[in-house]
């Protein structure tokens, strides 16, 4: 039996869409950001307060992106009562985001992003209070001292939504919010004023952050499939 016309052609199409149809590539690019934010804001309105921050990540399906950021702060913070807290130390986070910008071309890589994301955040530092002033009131007295090289681990969640816009080619700008939550820390008799990477403790356990970046694209295996 020969088979008809109209077969043979949409055999030939179901040959051709598959020979032309290109697989998602796992790997599509690495970036680095740099967050500008934290050290302006430090200078201009909390000049107690240095921070900075980088981050890293990983671009996978144009979807996932694994990240991780690290940075490193330090305080020197006098309270309105005269107490005194300083510190330094680094801080990691590590999580994902998940874009929902969609590329429908898989030949190209997303640069620029509108997503949604989860961190774990944790810092191991050394901290210092210094004429700290307790009041008794029953006695009526007046107590001051220091508790110097406290050492506490932190660690806290952060929900994070953000925007990563591509300005030049390979080269992006990008704003975030995060929420803090669930700060969590090894038993000491005073606790920091502040936390590397969380923030102020009894803070509002908001922050943002504006970034510079670089994509380093990986395109040799869509140019292998071109």
């Amino acid at each position: 039996m020969q088979p008809c016309l109209g077969q043979v052609k949409k055999d030939k199409k179901d040959k051709k869409s598959k020979k032309t149809e290109i697989p998602q590539p796992f790997f599509r690019g690495i970036s680095v950001q740099v967050d500008l934010a934290s050290p302006i804001s430090g200078k201009f309105l909390s000049p107690d307060i240095f921070s900075s921050e980088a981050s890293v990540d990983v671009n996978l399906r144009n979807t996932w992106f694994p990240v991780w950021e690290v940075g490193y702060a330090s305080i020197n913070h006098t309270d309105v009562d005269g107490a005194q807290f300083t510190t330094h130390g680094a801080f990691n986070r590590i999580g994902f985001n998940i874009s929902f910008l969609k590329n429908k071309d898989v030949k190209k890589t997303v640069t620029s992003l509108f997503y949604a994301g989860l961190r774990f955040g944790f810092s191991s530092f050394n901290y210092n209070i210094n004429n700290l002033t307790i009041t008794d009131n029953y006695w009526n007295t007046t107590q001051t001292f220091s508790s110097t090289n406290n050492h506490t681990t932190a660690t806290w969640g952060e929900i994070v939504a953000g925007v990563r816009v591509d300005i030049i080619k390979n080269i992006t700008l990008g704003w975030s919010a995060r929420l803090k939550t669930g700060l969590s820390m090894s038993n000491n008799p005073f606790s920091p004023w502040y936390v590397p990477g969380f923030g102020v403790v009894n803070g509002s356990g908001w922050g943002f952050t504006y970034t510079i970046g670089y994509l380093i694209p990986l395109n040799k295996h869509l140019k292998q499939l071109k």
